[in-house]
């Protein structure tokens, strides 16, 4: 009787933890059946998030088909590009000239490949999230880094702190002229493609012939902070009326009844 009993004890024992297994199992289970069916929501929202913005990008397009725009684009795309292109192509210029005055000129060819791997993976990050939230944005958060890389590293005390802040400075320039890019791409026929897509790059015609004049103008020597400072005021000023021209074709589209049924 005894034995019987114990067998008895082991068996319930045995049946209890077989419930328990059961049990965690069971919630395990709905954990992952939870966890997937979240992921998938969260998929759902970003695609439709994806297909509200490229809706919004083509009805912008049709309503920004006429000549005064079109016209517009490109020359305050030519604008801006003046703006940041003279600030890049003196930047390097100056880059010598701060090196230099840290008597590390031996590191300008280590800030240099720094700047070139921040240019290659910004443009993924640039990319890809531009379609998710808008060109607009991205070009706005590219402007915001370019300013605080540039007034940063115009205060730098040492090449340590220069050569951080510069790839503050180069991802928003990288930022900026992808987002040009993909805007004048956005609003430009397949047979105009190419030229709004070089607008933006045109003013190297000029750069060319006066960056060296004005490196020599400003006394890089001497004043190489204050020359890299002044950009963070000169290139965002070259950009707003490229911004005002974009939002006011995004204001004649909300008005449209395909915007309005997206919203």
């Amino acid at each position: 009787m005894e034995n019987m009993g114990n067998v008895s004890g082991i068996d319930t024992c045995a049946s209890e933890r077989q419930k328990v297994g059961t049990t965690v199992a069971y919630y395990s289970e709905m954990k992952e059946r939870n966890s997937n069916i979240e992921y998938q929501n969260s998929n759902i929202c970003q695609e439709k998030n994806t297909f509200i913005k490229i809706t919004q990008l083509e009805i912008m397009q049709s309503n920004a088909n006429t000549l005064w725009i079109k016209l517009a684009l490109l020359s305050f795309a030519f604008l801006g590009g003046m703006g940041y292109n003279l600030d890049n192509s003196t930047r390097s210029i100056y880059t010598g000239y701060a090196t230099n005055s840290y008597a590390t000129h031996s590191l300008l060819s280590t800030i240099q490949v720094v700047n070139a791997v921040i240019g290659v993976t910004s443009q993924i990050v640039f990319a890809r999230l531009s379609d998710y939230f808008g060109r607009l944005k991205l070009l706005f958060t590219a402007l915001i880094l370019h300013i605080m890389g540039t007034i940063i590293e115009s205060q730098a005390k040492n090449v340590q702190t220069y050569a951080a802040d510069s790839v503050f400075w180069f991802a928003g320039y990288t930022g900026i002229s992808l987002m040009m890019l993909l805007i004048m791409s956005d609003f430009s026929t397949l047979k105009w493609r190419l030229l709004f897509q070089y607008a933006p790059s045109l003013p190297f015609v000029i750069i060319t012939w006066v960056v060296g004049d004005m490196a020599n103008a400003s006394n890089p020597v001497l004043k190489w902070s204050w020359d890299i400072g002044m950009w963070a005021f000169i290139t965002p000023l070259s950009l707003p009326p490229l911004i005002i021209l974009l939002f006011y074709i995004r204001f004649k589209s909300s008005k449209t009844e395909e915007w309005k049924a997206l919203l």
